[in-house]
């Protein structure tokens, strides 16, 4: 997707590129569309490169996940389970930060993924509150 990312911005940019490497003028219209691939081309790499920029911050909505360890007859299954918390704290990946399970209860985890197009950031949970 970078890669992609990085072409339509080549692209846009080759009437400013073309005089300089001697390569023929493009048209009006090839200008219309060069601009839309710089800005499409922007707008990939901005929507990657935000989650890290911006890090996780207070009253953000997490995923928690909990690891089980499960006994079935004469074998343990490792599962994990997760639910959904709010940060107390702010904090990068590797950070360990207070979240707030519910109403009464808060715990500590750290963090392991900055959201995604589709999926909200996760901590991995080490302590809870009874």
């Amino acid at each position: 997707m970078l890669l992609s990312a990085t072409s339509l911005i080549l692209f846009g940019l080759s009437s400013y590129l073309n005089p300089i490497l001697g390569l023929k003028q493009p048209s009006l219209l090839d200008n219309f569309w060069a601009m839309e691939a710089v800005v499409l081309g922007i707008s990939i790499i901005v929507g990657f490169a935000y989650p890290s920029i911006r890090g996780i911050r207070i009253g953000d909505n997490l995923v928690a996940t909990i690891p089980i360890r499960q006994q079935v007859g004469m074998n343990q299954v490792d599962m994990v389970s997760g639910i959904s918390v709010i940060a107390l704290e702010s904090g990068r990946i590797g950070k360990k930060i207070r979240v707030q399970l519910d109403a009464s209860r808060k715990g500590e985890g750290i963090i392991t993924a900055y959201a995604g197009i589709l999926s909200p950031a996760t901590v991995r949970l080490t302590e809870t509150e009874r």
